[in-house]
């Protein structure tokens, strides 16, 4: 799977990355999430990088940019408890929403096929903190540490899309309401 992602600006990728580290003592998990921290707004099949990242240019650049709220802490969980993923939850507002529908519109008309997991019926935007190989972790003891620090409260800029391939490269930010 390719993904467009929105990725943090400097302040809080560095705020995702001292958060994550700080879970991974109490969770019992070696390592954390990754250092591209963004939140996915499409994914789909992998395509030639010039399609993707003339769709995503056409849609950033009708888009204005626009600021998102993250707060708080939330997990998913694998159909069989194999996998745990936790987050911080990013509101799904009007301006995120519609940036969603328009990547996702102007993929499909492009053929390309995008994954249904982000569709309007199942999409949660977050921002992951710490995901994989998560299977034995101690969650009684995370949820005992973040209880006692502040929730995280942002307020994230949106400004650029990046498109990342299978392998996790992203491409060069495609910044928002550059006509």
């Amino acid at each position: 799977m390719e993904h467009v992602v929105i990725p943090l600006d400097l302040m809080h990728a560095r705020a995702a990355g001292d958060l994550a580290a700080g879970l991974v003592g109490p969770s019992g998990h070696r390592t954390a999430a990754t250092p591209s921290w963004h939140i996915t707004v499409a994914s789909f099949e992998p395509v030639s990088p010039s399609v993707s990242r003339q769709v995503v240019a056409a849609v950033a650049a009708r888009t204005d940019p626009f600021v998102v709220h993250a707060h708080g802490y939330g997990l998913f969980v694998g159909a069989h408890g194999s996998s745990l993923i936790m987050y911080v939850p990013v509101v799904r507002g009007p301006r995120l929403e519609a940036l969603r529908v328009d990547l996702h519109r102007s993929l499909e008309d492009a053929g390309v096929r995008v994954a249904h997991w982000l569709d309007a019926d199942h999409w949660t935007p977050h921002i992951t903190l710490i995901d994989r190989d998560m299977a034995e972790i101690d969650v009684a003891r995370l949820a005992a540490f973040v209880r006692q620090r502040q929730h995280p409260s942002w307020h994230v800029p949106v400004g650029e899309l990046a498109v990342s391939t299978a392998h996790g490269e992203y491409s060069d930010p495609i910044t928002l309401g550059v006509r």
